[in-house]
């Protein structure tokens, strides 16, 4: 996947306008369409994608081996993305929170939600941290 494949995927995941992907495809579109008691939950997979979206949004701004990098990283054109997983973060906890209240979820599938939400907002910030290269190193020990 490259940059750009990269940025639509996450717009489309953001559940934004005028995307290419269906809102079925989409992690908060998927998400709302749950509430909605229209879709069976396929967030676990939308998640993944967005994780491999972000891997290459560290790489495209933080360079090939982000850890082994000298210098400052340029991230003044991040904005290209950051309303993007700003949207998935924010959007996917309003709807967990309504998940959560209506009881439209299990409490597992409600657990494995806020999980990959985590998810996605840590390896967010190991890529405005510049200096990682595996943006879920570390995860499973935040959660211990």
């Amino acid at each position: 996947m490259n940059y750009e494949e990269a940025k639509r995927s996450l717009a489309s995941h953001a559940n934004l306008p005028e995307t290419d992907l269906p809102i079925e495809g989409s992690f908060v579109g998927g998400l709302w369409l749950i509430a909605q008691k229209n879709a069976d939950p396929r967030f676990m997979q939308h998640a993944d994608e967005i994780i491999n979206c972000l891997r290459t949004v560290n790489t495209h701004f933080n360079g090939p081996d982000p850890t082994s990098r000298s210098g400052r990283s340029d991230h003044s054109r991040i904005s290209e993305v950051a309303y993007f997983v700003s949207g998935i973060i924010s959007g996917g906890l309003t709807l967990y929170l309504k998940l959560n209240r209506m009881r439209q979820l299990d409490q597992d599938s409600l657990r494995q939600l806020s999980v990959e939400l985590c998810r996605i907002a840590y390896a967010w910030d190991q890529i405005l941290a510049s200096d990682v290269s595996d943006i879920l190193e570390g995860f499973d020990i935040t959660l211990a």
